[in-house]
C-alpha cells in the first residue's frame, strides 16, 4: 500500500477481513496540532460521531441479515477518543499533523494513530502496549510532560482486541472486532 502513510500488518488484516481477497476500506484523517483546547475538543467530538456513524453504516451494508445492524456500543469507541487526544496532547511542538487511519474490514475495524513524535518508535513502549502492561500513574513521560496513563488502562487496553505498535513508522494500531464493537457496556 505504497500510496498510504501507513498500513496495518497482515496479522491485523487477517483479523478484520473475512478472507484474503478482501481489502479493508481505508480512510486517513489529518488533525492539525496547533488548535486551541476548545477547538480540539470540538473536532474530536464531531469526528467520533462521524466515525460511529460510518462504522454502523458499513456493518449494516456488510451484514444486512445479522445481529450487527444495531447501534455500536459507543463506549467502546472511547479508545479512539483517548488515543487521538493523547496524540494531540503529547506531540512535539510542530506543524506536522496527527494522522488517524481507519481500516474497516468485514469482521472488524483497525485504527492507526501516528503523531509527529517518537513515542511509538520505542521498543519499550511497543512491549508495554502490545502486552497491555498496566501503566502506573505518571509512569510514562512523553515530550517532557507527565502522562498519567489512566486512559490507556481504562479505555485503550480493554476495548482493543489486539494492539500493535509499528516502531519503524511510529504508529499505534488498535483493533476492534465486531463482537467488541457491539458488546454490552464496559
Amino acid at each position: 500500500m505504497k500510496n498510504y502513510p501507513f498500513y496495518p500488518s497482515e496479522k491485523i488484516l487477517e483479523m478484520i477481513c473475512k478472507d484474503k481477497d478482501e481489502k479493508p476500506i481505508p480512510q486517513f484523517t489529518y488533525f492539525p496540532t496547533d488548535l486551541s483546547d476548545k477547538a480540539e475538543d470540538t473536532l474530536t467530538c464531531s469526528f467520533l460521531a462521524g466515525i460511529t456513524s460510518q462504522l454502523e453504516e458499513s456493518y449494516c451494508l456488510y451484514n444486512p441479515d445479522n445481529k450487527y445492524t444495531k447501534e455500536i456500543n459507543r463506549e467502546k469507541l472511547l479508545l479512539v477518543n483517548e488515543a487521538l487526544k493523547n496524540s494531540l496532547n503529547h506531540h512535539f511542538i510542530t506543524t506536522k499533523p496527527v494522522i488517524l487511519g481507519l481500516f474497516i474490514g468485514e469482521l472488524g475495524a483497525c485504527y492507526g494513530f501516528k503523531d509527529p513524535g517518537n513515542f511509538f518508535k520505542s521498543k519499550e513502549i511497543k512491549k508495554i502496549f502490545e502486552s497491555k502492561i498496566e501503566i502506573k500513574e505518571n509512569q510514562l513521560v512523553s515530550h517532557k510532560q507527565e502522562s498519567i496513563g489512566l486512559g490507556v488502562n481504562c479505555y485503550i487496553y480493554p476495548s482493543s482486541d489486539l494492539i500493535e505498535v509499528d516502531t519503524k513508522k511510529g504508529v499505534l494500531y488498535c483493533v476492534q472486532l465486531l463482537k467488541t464493537l457491539y458488546s454490552e457496556q464496559i
